[in-house]
């Protein structure tokens, strides 16, 4: 094979440059195919899902990712709502969690998820000790927590805690704005008291503790469009209706706790914002380093009552 010379060379490519080239040129053209198709969406109502089945896949990637692990930091406000009179902001907070999940058969996704959440000063944005009631007007210890490795499943009708969804208990619904996708899923959650009446009646409400959760994941039109990304880069915004905090010491009280947060998906916990990696490094040193291994146990909201407890303090 004969290759001619090009202005300035004295002597012919070796190769290894001309493949080098011919790859670089490659690529170039596939990004410029990758950026004409980005410019070519005059609507993100075009890259919406069409089928069940593709919504599916589309919100995969932009919650967990089809491959790997993500990240997500939601930092915001814990409200105090009583019927009759306007939600009372609380305290803040900060959680972080890492996600990984995988297909485990065809229309069926299992996910496992390990968080972090700490209750925050609303100024400096660190963790508190305490909290002023302004319910009881007593001082509570505000308590976070770590949470066990969580399992989740989803299909084409929306998700499933530790069990396969069933009728009526998610929902999911896309929408576009001027750039950008969302994808929201509803969850209502019911969870076995982790108290007992007689151990701490003062926190007590019932069996089974009922949420909601209203999660809204959103991306750039041109990345959810990108085929290449099994994982689409995009935010968070989470509103959640639970019952109040055990350590709050509300019992049976009526009313809730209102969570309104926000937040941004990373790919590993490295990236994220030093404000946010701070906090979490002063409520439980080491998570962001192996979250998975770290224990909880100890950091579950039932088992840091009981010490307290044993030490006097509560």
């Amino acid at each position: 094979m004969t290759v001619g010379l090009s202005p300035g060379l004295t002597t012919a490519p070796s190769r290894r440059v001309v493949i080098g080239r011919s790859v670089a040129a490659l690529a170039a053209a596939v990004l410029s195919e990758a950026g004409s198709a980005r410019a070519r969406i005059a609507d993100p109502a075009d890259v919406l899902p069409t089928t069940a089945e593709a919504g599916l896949t589309g919100f995969m990637r932009m919650f967990a990712g089809l491959t790997g692990s993500s990240v997500f930091a939601n930092e915001g406000l814990i409200y105090g709502k009583v019927e009759g009179e306007l939600p009372r902001p609380l305290f803040g907070f900060v959680s972080v969690l890492e996600i990984r999940a995988k297909q485990i058969e065809a229309g069926m996704w299992r996910s496992e998820q390990k968080e972090a959440m700490a209750c925050l000063d609303m100024a400096t944005r660190m963790p508190i000790r305490t909290f002023r009631n302004p319910y009881t007007e007593e001082d509570n210890y505000a308590l976070g927590y770590i949470s066990p490795v969580n399992v989740y499943y989803f299909d084409k009708t929306g998700s499933g805690f530790r069990e396969r969804p069933k009728e009526g208990q998610t929902s999911r619904m896309w929408r576009s704005s001027a750039t950008d996708v969302w994808v929201t899923e509803s969850r209502y959650n019911h969870f076995p008291a982790s108290i007992s009446e007689a151990e701490f009646p003062r926190s007590y409400a019932g069996p089974i503790r009922h949420s909601v959760d209203i999660l809204t994941y959103r991306a750039r039109a041109a990345d959810f469009a990108d085929p290449r990304l099994d994982s689409v880069p995009g935010t968070l915004t989470m509103v959640s209706d639970t019952p109040w905090p055990l350590w709050m010491l509300m019992g049976k009280r009526s009313g809730s706790a209102f969570y309104m947060g926000s937040g941004a998906k990373y790919r590993r916990f490295a990236e994220l914002a030093p404000i946010t990696r701070k906090a979490i490094d002063a409520a439980y040193p080491g998570f962001v380093e192996d979250s998975w291994s770290y224990p909880s146990e100890q950091w579950g909201t039932a088992a840091q009552m009981r010490r307290l407890r044993a030490e006097g303090k509560m």
